[in-house]
């Protein structure tokens, strides 16, 4: 799972230029597939099975990104986000840009040094104020390296182990490439049973970070009985959160969500979530259950899909999310895999009508 996890995180895919890590998913998926398309919006939707009702198991699979907005006469590069950055992050990162011809080439990012700024000036960093350097002397060598605007920009990270554990890992674009990585696992794993009761979907969809695109187009175009959303999930077991705030932590079980966003986002149906409970503590499976206060997922489009998608969010607790350095635990991931699994073989999609 390491590996998979590693080979997904570290590849290029900023919202709508994903690209390079579809190649890598369907390089992962080719021989579990038996039908395979890549849609008009570059969604990759995987088909197995030939039963009645149909399943969609999702993961989006583009990483918050930059993009080249202008380039000054000294050749620094400003830049404005695909996706919610938070500008104090970036600073000081190493970045690798990608310009219209496919060539990668690495800059830092940087802003004016402590020593010349005014008394006020280092209270607040925008991201107005930070520009990349890439070494160029001036525009026309950033014009002649072939840059330009509308060339995409990521962080330069690599996935590491955290410390000296096994289980924990920290890297770039776990968010939510760790959400790909399940479903692919799911994807290898599915019993064959369960291939000839249902039909299953196994999506990786394209601009979740930028409004939930790619669900929104998937999900119309497959009209399926039941969803699965696989995303990570906001822990809160560092300092600075309260409990009351988030209670999820990593390395402590998967995470079911009941509500996204004080309900803006997802609102599970609570026979569903009851549901899955029952089945977590049926098969002794470690989880968590999620009322979010921030953040939306692509569980909360393919819900309201046309007629409506009876939809289960499954989460990943996650710390120090949309920065390069985001910490999850595989043994976490693991029960991601094994928990979807006993949803399936306990018929979850069997019991998803609201209360009365």
């Amino acid at each position: 799972m390491y590996n998979l996890i590693k080979e997904l995180s570290e590849t290029f895919g900023p919202s709508g230029y994903e690209d390079e890590i579809r190649k890598v998913i369907l390089k992962n998926i080719k021989e579990y597939a038996e039908k395979v398309k890549v849609d008009v919006l570059g969604n990759i939707i995987a088909k197995v099975g030939a039963g009645k009702k149909k399943i969609m198991i999702e993961a989006h699979m583009d990483e918050i990104a930059l993009m080249v907005k202008h380039i000054d006469e000294k050749g620094f590069i400003y830049v404005v986000s695909l996706g919610g950055w938070d500008p104090r992050i970036l600073l000081g990162q190493r970045v690798v840009l990608r310009n219209y011809k496919g060539e990668k080439i690495i800059g830092v990012v940087g802003s004016k040094p402590v020593h010349l700024m005014e008394k006020d000036e280092s209270k607040e960093i925008k991201l107005k104020d930070l520009f990349i350097d890439i070494g160029a002397k001036d525009k026309k060598e950033v014009e002649k390296w072939d840059i330009k605007p509308g060339d995409v920009v990521v962080i330069d990270a690599t996935l590491k182990r955290l410390g000296k554990t096994d289980d924990l890992i920290t890297g770039k674009a776990l968010d939510n490439r760790i959400g790909c990585a399940v479903v692919i696992e799911v994807m290898k794993s599915l019993p064959e049973d369960l291939k000839n009761e249902y039909t299953f979907y196994f999506v990786f969809t394209v601009q979740e970070e930028v409004g939930l695109k790619g669900a929104r187009t998937s999900g119309f175009e497959l009209d399926v009985d039941f969803a699965i959303s696989v995303d990570t999930a906001p822990a809160g077991d560092t300092p600075g959160i309260e409990e009351k705030v988030s209670e999820l932590k990593v390395g402590k079980g998967v995470v079911i969500e009941i509500v996204q966003a004080e309900g803006y986002g997802l609102i599970t149906p609570r026979s569903l979530v009851d549901k899955a409970v029952s089945i977590m503590e049926k098969v002794k499976i470690p989880y968590q259950v999620e009322v979010g206060v921030g953040g939306v997922s692509n569980a909360a489009i393919l819900y309201i899909t046309k007629k409506g998608i009876p939809t289960l969010g499954i989460g990943i607790a996650t710390r120090n999310l949309h920065t390069p350095i985001e910490v999850a635990s595989l043994k976490d991931i693991e029960y991601a895999v094994k928990s979807i699994i006993e949803l399936l073989k306990n018929k979850i999609i069997d019991d998803h009508e609201r209360d009365n």
